[in-house]
This record gives C-alpha cells, structure tokens and sequence, in this order.
C-alpha cells in the first residue's frame, strides 16, 4: 500500500485477480472463461516486482508427476534461444538420452574415416582461462574458469556445421556486450572423433598383416640371392648384413648360417 505521509500516492499501483478457464488441445490453449476481480492493493516491500509479465503457461504434464512448458526456459538466462538454456553447471545422476532411431532418418550417407582422422589432426586442443566478466557472468569463479578445449573460430573452419551463431547479444555482469556469440556443438566434434579413432583401428589391424608380407618378402629376396651367389659373395654379403651376430648367437644359429651358405 503505497502512501506519502498518511495519504494515498498518485502512482499507487492496483492489481487485478483474473482466473480463466482454458481448454488444451495439442500445443494450443483456447480461453473458455475467464474473471477478473476487483482492483486490489498488494501490500509489498517492493511492489515493482508486479510487473505485469507475458503470459507463460506452466501445467501438468500426461505423465505422472510432470510439468509442461511451452516455450523456451532460461536459467540465469533472460532471452533463452533454445528450449533450455542454462548459464552455470549442470549437475545430473543420470545420461543426456538423444533420438537416434534410424527410422527418423533420411538421407544416410557414411562418412570417410580418413578424412575424419584428418579433421581432427586439423582441431588443436588448448588450456586456457575464462576472461573475469564472463567467468563472473556464467557463476564460474575461481577454478572453475579454468577449461581446456576448442576455440570455434577454428572449429568453424574444419566442421562449420559445428558451429552456430547466437542470435542475440550477450551481455555480461559488467555491462560489456558480445554480439553474435559463437557457441560449439561439442557432439558434432565427439562424433567426428569416433570416425577417427575407427580409422586408427583399421590402421592397426592391418599393421600384423603389413608386417608378415614385410618378413616373406625378405626371406624370399635372402634365398633368391644366396641361390645366385658364390660361397664367397654370400660369406660377404652375409657379413655385410650382420652375419656375425647371428654366428655369435649359440651354435644352432651358427650351424644354421652354415648350412645357408653350404646351400
């Protein structure tokens, strides 16, 4: 009740009580009847808090013990551009569960493992510390401002469709304003790296296979030239490769060189 020395305040502010009847079908509330009250006085130590806001429309949800919002939701965040925006930690017992039912999709073309490899040898990884106005702004103090990761200028020019511009400004604690803030869609880059990491694998499994061809085709050039060769050109040539160590090795390993150069 806003009074100047005992008297009523020309800017004293009224409010009303509206009670309405909504019917919900889909997405959509159709207005069935709706009653408002009386001006009334809402005493307030701070009565700007009534402001008159949009309306929003928080109901229960179909399920048990849930709520429906249509609309966005930002905690910490005035303007959300998303369905959920939160400026903060996110703290959680549980996974974040996506939709990835192949009968959702379209369009399905596999990707190239080696160009995937070659895209993430392209995404430098730095450590690096959160500048004080926005680490104020995120509630990140201390410690938590420092992180390590990408930068998205440079993720923009590997995996642009990794990158997305915010459509708003944002504005920090300080009152310092950041236009068209660049933020990264980390499971794009996760993904990347999975086709990375199977083109690592292909590598390795084939690396046995490389190596034993490697060995048959040594052996096979060792014979042909020891059939081609003299008694004294194979001893130099035996020699010239490190026959010595293998004379050195015991007496199996020695009769074996003999029985090579005998051959």
């Amino acid at each position: 009740n806003m009074r100047k020395k005992g008297k009523p305040n020309p800017d004293q502010r009224y409010f009303g009580l509206v009670v309405t009847i909504s019917a919900r079908a889909g997405d959509a509330f159709y207005p069935i009847a709706s009653h408002i009250s009386e001006r009334l006085i809402v005493r307030a130590s701070n009565p700007g808090q009534f402001e008159n806001e949009a309306n929003v429309h928080w109901v229960r949800g179909d399920s048990l013990n849930s709520i429906f919002h249509n609309g966005p939701v930002g905690i910490n965040v005035e303007s959300p551009e998303d369905a959920l925006c939160v400026r903060g930690n996110i703290r959680l017992s549980g996974a974040v569960l996506q939709p990835s039912d192949m009968r959702l999709k379209t369009d399905i073309v596999p990707l190239k493992s080696e160009e995937q490899l070659e895209n993430i040898k392209r995404l430098p990884i730095y450590r690096y510390r959160l500048t004080d106005s926005w680490a104020e702004t995120c509630g990140r103090v201390g410690a938590e401002a420092n992180e390590c990761g990408v930068l998205a200028q440079e993720v923009a020019k590997v995996l642009p469709d990794a990158v997305r511009k915010s459509p708003n400004s944002t504005t920090m604690n300080d009152g310092s304003v950041v236009d068209e803030m660049l933020v990264v869609n980390k499971e794009r880059i996760f993904m990347e790296s999975v086709g990375a990491v199977r083109h690592l694998s292909d590598l390795a499994e084939r690396l046995p296979q490389r190596a034993a061809s490697l060995e048959e085709h040594n052996t096979r050039l060792f014979t042909a030239i020891s059939r081609s060769a003299s008694v004294a050109q194979l001893q130099t040539a035996l020699a010239a490769s490190g026959i010595q160590e293998v004379s050195e090795g015991g007496p199996q390993r020695r009769a074996h060189a003999e029985t090579v150069i005998a051959t």
